[in-house]
């Protein structure tokens, strides 16, 4: 049975304050959970046993004009005043209410743990639409957890970049649809940085062992992306990387954690970075805001590429209305403002990067949002697709390396 999700005000906030204190208690506890989480995951999908089963809810979507919609921090404009103009339009134009928690999502693991007995149930998880990354989707679309979307009612989906628009785990992307794709590389605070070292700017990964930052770098909780860009500095292809080669460089990451190198922030890095406590390390190439203060540059070798995807738990009763928000967004004009609006992160949308260059040049130009061929676009690469049984092993050894 799906849970009915409360009407009024107060319910949902509270009910979106619990299930938040969920997550973040989830994230405290880390490596164990988020493990669980995942072998539990495996345990109920193909490769690990057979589908769920389960069917999608009664969409209500023509008496409920509402959404929730869960994703990341620094993902729509409008974020730090909460205005939210492309979403203020989509409400006006629709009549859809849509209740955006940008501080829902801070892991894929810790989400899926905090949401997980409501999703192997098929019940409302609280959330219509989520925006995972896509190595978490093939899990879940793998597994039967999410619901198959009507392409008919998103014809812009048409607009999407034919890179994204066929994944192994999602022929046609008739369960998942991208929303923004992101590229790990190297920040640094410009003054403390050349402080401490003497130098300018990081060149590489390798820079961040040096002795004069001890206790001074951060790195993601996501081991693809954290270990797949020092595996990515090493020459290794992480498309074909071996469990050799992985646990080589998790090993190197457990030996700056012992030693003191490492001050392991996982995905809180950037109030570290804005407390002074993080002077360089890896993070995803639109979190913090590149200028003055901050400095963001790849690592010669390359950088990892990921995709964060729009997907309907089947216990959500507004997929309707979901597809409605998700063919809004991929106008390439209300994409373009999106990004104009302050997103710094890679547009799925083609026609963007024109509509940006006629307001501002130099956004168009700025290759975390349009990587260039012949540049860095060249050299993202993207981790290889894990059986469930390596995914739990390799998170493991990541988690017990950090202590995430």
């Amino acid at each position: 049975m799906n849970q009915q999700r409360p009407e009024d005000s107060i319910a949902r906030d509270l009910a979106k304050m619990a299930r938040r204190h969920q997550i973040t208690r989830r994230a405290a506890l880390a490596g164990a959970g988020a493990t669980a989480a995942t072998v539990a995951l495996a345990a109920c999908a193909p490769g690990g046993s057979s589908s769920t089963g389960l069917t999608p809810a009664k969409d209500l979507s023509e008496s409920e004009k509402v959404i929730t919609w869960d994703n990341w921090a620094a993902y729509l404009d409008g974020e730090e005043d909460a205005s939210y103009p492309t979403l203020k339009a989509f409400e006006k134009n629709t009549g859809i209410k849509v209740y955006y928690d940008p501080e829902a999502i801070v892991g894929n693991n810790e989400y899926y743990g905090a949401a997980e007995k409501q999703l192997l149930a098929g019940d409302d998880i609280g959330a219509d639409t989520m925006c995972l990354t896509d190595w978490q989707d093939a899990f879940l679309i793998e597994s039967g957890l999410v619901q198959k979307l009507d392409l008919t009612n998103i014809p812009n989906h048409a607009n999407m970049k034919s890179e994204l628009a066929s994944p192994t785990f999602d022929k046609g992307r008739e369960y998942s649809m991208p929303w923004m794709s992101f590229m790990t590389g190297i920040a640094y605070n410009k003054k403390l940085y050349k402080e401490l070292t003497g130098k300018t700017a990081p060149t590489g990964v390798a820079d961040l062992w040096d002795p004069a930052l001890k206790g001074r770098v951060v790195l993601l909780s996501e081991y693809r992306e954290a270990v797949g860009l020092i595996l990515i500095s090493q020459g290794i292809n992480i498309a074909e990387v071996t469990e050799d080669q992985y646990m080589s460089a998790v090993d190197l990451v457990a030996k700056q954690v012992k030693d003191g190198q490492i001050n392991t922030k996982g995905q809180g890095y950037i109030e570290s970075f804005e407390q002074k406590n993080a002077v360089a390390g890896l993070v995803w190439s639109g979190d913090l805001e590149w200028g003055d203060e901050y400095g963001f540059v790849f690592d010669s070798q390359g950088a990892t590429l990921n995709t964060d995807s729009f997907t309907v738990p089947m216990g959500a009763q507004h997929k309707a209305n979901v597809e409605k928000l998700i063919n809004y967004y991929y106008d390439p004009e209300v994409s373009a403002k999106v990004i104009l609006g302050g997103v710094v992160f890679a547009p799925p949308v083609e026609g963007v990067q024109e509509i940006v260059a006629k307001s501002n040049q130099e956004l168009a130009d700025n290759e975390l949002i349009f990587p260039k061929a012949g540049g860095v676009r060249d050299k993202l690469q993207q981790f290889r697709t894990l059986s469930y049984a390596e995914h739990s092993a390799w998170n493991e050894a990541y988690n017990a390396a950090t202590g995430v």
